[in-house]
């Protein structure tokens, strides 16, 4: 579910499959800082290649890149933008795997 919530119907938890499955994981991948997640510490975008002084966007675009291929080899990015502030990077991106399931979406850091 989009709010993070368990879904449980009949007794049974719910469970999520296909392009829904996909969109959670990348809005995990993204939402995490590389390392944090003691289950896989190598799930995660590097966060400080956003959060410098001077962050470059092509770094950061090679950083997302990165990690989407953890979820799948096959990603490939089609679009990409970045906005930053003092406080916050609102990223957009889409994505398509090469089985054409597309992902992305507007995410703030």
């Amino acid at each position: 579910m989009k709010d993070g919530d368990v879904v449980i119907v009949n007794n049974t938890i719910e469970m999520t499959e296909d392009s829904e499955l996909l969109r959670q994981k990348v809005e995990r991948v993204i939402g995490t800082n590389l390392g944090e997640w003691r289950f896989d510490t190598s799930e995660g975008i590097d966060q400080r290649v956003i959060f410098k002084k001077h962050p470059d966007e092509n770094e950061i675009r090679a950083t997302i890149e990165a990690a989407l291929l953890n979820i799948d080899d096959t990603f490939f990015m089609t679009k990409f933008s970045l906005e930053m502030n003092k406080r916050h990077a609102l990223i957009t991106f889409e994505a398509i795997n090469g089985k054409g399931e597309e992902v992305g979406g507007v995410y703030e850091l």
